[in-house]
């Protein structure tokens, strides 16, 4: 019994995101943005965050954060993530070194 009900939801479940338009990343994506203190975490590492005083720009530090979230998550190789678009582990609009 419990496993027709299961199924039944789970049904229900893909008739509602399909109707709504949610896919699984935005689905993802928004818990994520719900879970995760991004401006407490941000706060904490900025004072100690590369300022590009010398060298090499620094890039956005949420950015970073993302997508060093993702990449844990995924158990990814640097060379994963970095072939990766970063727009597909993010919900921002932002592009690496900007």
């Amino acid at each position: 019994m419990k496993t027709q009900s299961c199924v039944v939801f789970c049904f229900y479940l893909r008739q509602h995101r399909a109707k709504a338009g949610v896919t699984k990343k935005k689905e993802f994506l928004a818990q994520i943005e719900r879970i995760i203190p991004w401006s407490e975490w941000i706060g904490m590492i900025q004072p100690h965050y590369y300022k590009g005083e010398r060298g090499n720009k620094p890039h956005d530090l949420e950015l970073m954060l993302r997508i060093y979230l993702v990449q844990n998550l995924y158990n990814l190789s640097d060379m994963s993530t970095i072939q990766k678009p970063s727009g597909s582990f993010t919900s921002t609009n932002q592009t690496p070194g900007a």
